[in-house]
């Protein structure tokens, strides 16, 4: 009679929960991934939002300094700005930026 040898090796039991683990730990993975590629969109845009209202803060800035140095003072109003990075009245500016419009409104009370 043949006697069965005591093998070591895997069951189908184990590897079945191996597999099981590793799907679940991947379909994590790339859930995760996909937050990380989302948010990376938004703080794109708004780093490039901050960008914009640092370029208004500065032509605010520069307008205000001239006014000192002449005597004067800003006219409360809406303004926006110009190619030349000047302060000029008028509503609010779209600005479209990498597929994304932009709203700035410069506004001094």
């Amino acid at each position: 009679m043949l006697k069965i040898k005591n093998l070591k090796g895997f069951t189908l039991i184990e590897i079945l929960i191996a597999t099981a683990i590793l799907v679940m730990v991947g379909v994590a993975a790339i859930g995760v991934e996909k937050q990380f590629i989302g948010s990376a969109g938004v703080n794109k845009h708004k780093l490039q939002a901050t960008a914009l209202a640092q370029e208004g803060i500065s032509a605010v800035r520069a307008a205000y300094n001239a006014q000192l140095m002449t005597g004067g003072a800003l006219t409360p109003g809406s303004y926006t700005i110009n190619t030349s990075g000047s302060l000029v009245s008028g509503a609010s500016q779209v600005i479209p930026l990498n597929g994304v419009s932009f709203t700035r409104t410069i506004t001094i009370p």
